[in-house]
């Protein structure tokens, strides 16, 4: 199953956002489901996810306009 998730990479975000992204990602890695996320920054509650889904099959999905990194 593909799951797609969509939230901020802005650093700056309440605390409690981080650990909810951090527990849900973990939890959906762990289950076996692939990623499908739109971005490419490794910050705030993307990078949360994107570390918990390193060893899983990810799908980024960005504008070119963005995708320089």
């Amino acid at each position: 199953m593909k799951i797609f998730i969509g939230c901020s990479s802005h650093i700056d975000i309440d605390s409690k956002y981080l650990a909810d992204a951090d527990y849900i990602s973990k939890r959906i890695a762990d289950n076996g489901y692939d990623l499908v996320i739109g971005g490419v920054n490794d910050k705030g509650m993307f990078g949360k996810i994107i570390n918990n889904f390193k060893s899983h099959k990810i799908y980024l999905y960005t504008l070119k306009l963005y995708n320089e990194k």
